[in-house]
């Protein structure tokens, strides 16, 4: 890159969306800028580099990437943890050197049988198995998990709300919990936890949230029908009795939330716990007791995203512990829906993007 090509990369918090703007010049045309990990440890092993261009193969599609995540999931794989992990990510470097699993941006070419989405949708999808969403273009498959956005919400927005969501449920599809069951959420205003509030009040399910002193307003306004404090209150006090309790954050123990669970109920973790102890619960538990401990593995996200993007998820969600946002269900006919098509659009004078099919 030139002296004067740069992107400007903001991150406030793992959890927020990040902020990502080319400033450069029209001379990137067929090439691509991608944030690149050069291997495991700090924020200091990513590298900004330039690439070309990637294009679609048959059933994929390019999408310029106009917003991002930072999340756990990005730091793990960062940091190479935990260890063992690293069979499967890449022993001395990750396999996937451009990280990044949340995205949402326009569709700028498809490949070769693929009917939906079409160019210029906006879409937003989630890529945990291969990464590369910290790049300003991303090729997926049509059919994976990703959705077009619903009318009226920001990129920036959705993009925050794929992987947690996708959690969210992979988590509660393992429990039979519907109407008239009642499950508490702890860390219930992180992404997986603001995901699950929404999910269980959509089932019907009495939710008790578990969160600081900042989050109790946010906790309610995502339909929790009880709040607890837990920097001023034990949370395992309370005289209620789970048909779950779902740790949505991995910072609790299966010791200490077991004598809030009823007869036959589970714990759900999103962690390996201290020392991986969770690992070893979960067969343990599964012959030796009267609760069960689950550490789901995320799966159906092409699920996910068809029903958020459905809006099956309604009321407030939130992109992070400091801001919310008002989900907003698609209405049948998009209002841009009647000029609407494949043609590629006229370019302005700045815009050196290339739309088209491949």
């Amino acid at each position: 890159m030139g002296a004067t090509d740069a992107w400007k990369l903001t991150a406030r918090r793992p959890d927020v969306a990040i902020e990502a703007q080319w400033t450069g010049g029209s001379n990137h045309r067929y090439s691509t800028t991608r944030l690149a990990c050069t291997g495991y440890g700090p924020p200091g092993r990513l590298q900004i580099r330039q690439i070309d261009q990637p294009r679609p193969g048959a059933g994929e599609v390019l999408i310029g990437v106009q917003a991002t995540t930072v999340n756990r999931t990005d730091c793990a794989a960062l940091r190479g943890k935990p260890w063992f992990a690293r069979a499967v990510t890449g022993l001395t470097r990750p396999k996937h050197q451009v990280l990044g699993t949340e995205f949402a941006g326009r569709i700028e070419a498809v490949g070769a049988d693929v009917t939906e989405p079409s160019v210029c949708d906006d879409v937003f999808g989630c890529s945990e198995a291969t990464f590369g969403a910290h790049a300003e273009y991303l090729v997926v498959a049509a059919s994976g998990p990703l959705a077009t956005t619903p009318p009226g919400v920001a990129l920036a927005e959705v993009a925050a709300t794929t992987e947690g969501a996708h959690d969210a449920l992979s988590c509660l599809d393992t429990v039979d919990v519907g109407s008239g069951a009642v499950v508490l959420v702890y860390g219930a205003t992180g992404a997986i936890g603001t995901a699950a509030v929404q999910l269980l009040k959509h089932r019907g399910v009495t939710v008790t949230a578990v969160c600081d002193a900042r989050g109790v307003d946010l906790a309610a306004s995502l339909g929790a029908d009880a709040v607890i404090d837990y920097t001023s209150e034990d949370f395992t006090q309370t005289d209620v009795r789970f048909d779950a309790v779902l740790d949505a954050v991995g910072k609790s123990t299966f010791a200490r939330c077991r004598p809030l669970l009823k007869r036959g109920a589970s714990y759900l973790t999103t962690d390996l716990g201290r020392r991986a102890q969770n690992l070893a619960l979960i067969p343990l538990t599964r012959w030796i007791g009267d609760h069960r401990v689950r550490l789901p593995v995320p799966t159906n996200a092409r699920a996910t995203a068809a029903s958020a993007s459905s809006g099956r998820c309604t009321g407030p969600t939130a992109t992070s512990s400091s801001t919310t946002t008002t989900w907003r269900p698609p209405t049948p006919t998009s209002p841009n829906s009647s000029t609407k098509s494949n043609a590629i659009p006229p370019a302005s004078s700045g815009d050196s993007t290339l739309h088209r099919r491949w």
